[in-house]
């Protein structure tokens, strides 16, 4: 994993075609060692752009790691960045993980970031159709960690516009069986 990663991190090219990042994306695909995809996050923030993308989307897709001790923190560390190249691929990110951290924390920054209201529609939305969860029991999970990483964002500032989007939002909101979602 480290030679492949170093590979791709010298070449001139970023083809996501090319043998090494192939490699990487079967092995955080296929390879059921939590070692071998801890490896790979590290590897994340030295990584051309567009191969990040294809690898996080690709790690992000293992449910079994939501409570490994590492393995959130270390993924979060490698998306982190991606808010600058992409805001709407990286909140889409918290739509195809099922990792309540990394939901919470991308949430969190998003509503954070400053640039970009538009930002916070996505997330509102986001919260009315947290993406594919199997179960209500899932989309209720998936939505309180939206809604509370919303809400450390926005922590502190006096005045949030209320992005347009909201009042079918809601709706759907106080619809949801759980009532911490409800509140």
């Amino acid at each position: 994993v480290i030679l492949l990663t170093e590979l791709l991190r010298d070449a001139p090219s970023t083809n996501l075609t090319s043998v090494p990042c192939e490699r990487l994306l079967t092995l955080a695909a296929r390879d059921p060692s939590p070692l071998v995809r801890l490896h790979l996050a590290s590897a994340l923030q030295r990584l051309p752009i567009e191969t990040v993308w294809q690898l996080a989307t690709t790690l992000l897709a293992h449910p079994e790691d939501r409570d490994d001790q590492n393995l959130p923190l270390m993924y979060w560390y490698g998306i982190e960045p991606l808010i600058h190249a992409d805001l709407e691929r990286f909140i889409a990110l918290a739509r195809q993980t099922q990792i309540p951290l990394l939901r919470r924390h991308i949430a969190r920054r998003a509503a954070m970031f400053e640039p970009a209201m538009a930002s916070r529609a996505a997330l509102i939305a986001l919260l009315g159709e947290p993406g594919d969860c199997p179960t209500v029991e899932a989309r209720s999970e998936a939505r309180h960690d939206l809604f509370t990483g919303l809400l450390q964002g926005l922590e502190g500032r006096r005045t949030v516009p209320m992005p347009g989007n909201w009042q079918a939002v809601s709706a759907a909101l106080a619809s949801d069986p759980d009532a911490r979602v409800q509140d």
